[in-house]
Formats: C-alpha cells, structure tokens, sequence
C-alpha cells in the first residue's frame, strides 16, 4: 500500500511539473544534465534546470550519483596519467583524453 502510494505521489508531481510553467519533467531533465554540465544551456535553460532541481527529490538523487560517477571516471583518468604512459602515445591523444575529464564549474 506504502508503495503504491510512493507511486501516485512521484506520478503526480511529474504530471505537475510537466503543466507548471517555466517547469521540465525528471525526463527532460535527464536529456540535458550533460548540456548542463557542458555549460550548453542558455540562461533560462539553466534556471530551469536548476529549479527543477530544487525541488525535485528524484533528480537530487540522481545528481548526486552522477557526480559521484563523474569524480570516479576523473579519478580513474588521473590513475591512468600517473601510470607510466607508452612513450610512443600520441601527444594530441593524451590531450583529447585530459580534455575529456576536464571539470566545468
């Protein structure tokens, strides 16, 4: 019964961000974390984006998991640059591999 209740309760805060405006679903939230994290989003997108996050608990968890598998994935790339590297390895290669991880604010 708890569980069905869970269920009703995030299926009826996603159908009220889906008619608020100015609002995204968990969704449309998803499809554009990476633009988020890019710095590829206007001005309003961000807002919008952010707000949803302020108020969306679901999203807060899956923020949350998703730095923590951006700092692995950095941390990783670092283990792999402080390994003694081929010395043969392509300078453009290790660049566009550092690049990749590089953090945004």
């Amino acid at each position: 019964m708890i569980k069905a209740l869970k269920n009703m309760k995030a299926a009826f805060s996603g159908t009220m961000m889906k008619i608020t405006p100015g609002m995204i679903t968990c969704e449309e939230f998803d499809k554009i974390i990476v633009d988020y994290y890019d710095d590829n989003l206007s001005a309003k997108q961000r807002r919008t984006f952010e707000r949803h996050l302020k108020i969306c608990p679901h999203c807060q968890d899956y923020i949350k998991a998703y730095n923590e598998s951006r700092k692995l994935g950095a941390l990783s790339m670092e283990e792999i640059y402080n390994d003694d590297l081929p010395e043969d390895m392509p300078e453009e290669l290790l660049q566009a591999i550092l690049e990749t991880v590089k953090e945004k604010p």
